[in-house]
């Protein structure tokens, strides 16, 4: 055989050989992606909160907030004058302070935190009334 074919058969064979080590990268990464789990994207940073079973409706006086398992939120507040306001968004606990954090879709509506003294009460950081685990007419 001559060093031309010798060549040759090398450089066919080693072209073979990315070819297929592309091919398995790219099956290898959707394959991680078929498998990720739904949880991935939970709204906790801790894997031991119950998203389920904190999920559910808070209420006090004059505002509903509904907190939806799948990250999103559900905001009703009763003006004094009549009528009522509303926000819809996404909640999450930030990490560390563990406070719920809820972020409006609407840009210039105000992001509000709440602490969670128990499982079954929200306290507003701007010091207003707690909320309380109930049925929410925002729920409805």
């Amino acid at each position: 055989m001559s060093s031309n074919r010798v060549s040759a058969a090398l450089l066919a064979a080693a072209l073979s050989i990315l070819a297929g080590c592309q091919h398995d990268a790219a099956d290898t990464a959707q394959a991680s992606l078929d498998t990720v789990s739904p949880d991935a994207a939970a709204p906790s940073p801790d894997p031991d909160f119950d998203v389920e079973g904190f999920s559910g409706g808070f209420s006090t006086e004059g505002v509903d907030l509904v907190i939806g398992v799948d990250g999103r939120y559900r905001l009703r507040e009763s003006k004094p004058a009549g009528g009522a306001a509303e926000s819809e968004g996404l909640w999450s606990l930030e990490p560390g302070s563990g406070q719920l954090l809820l972020v409006p879709h609407v840009a210039d509506e105000p992001r509000r935190r709440y602490a969670m003294p128990s499982h079954d009460e929200l306290a507003p950081e701007d010091g207003g009334p707690s909320l309380r685990r109930g049925s929410p007419a925002a729920a409805r």
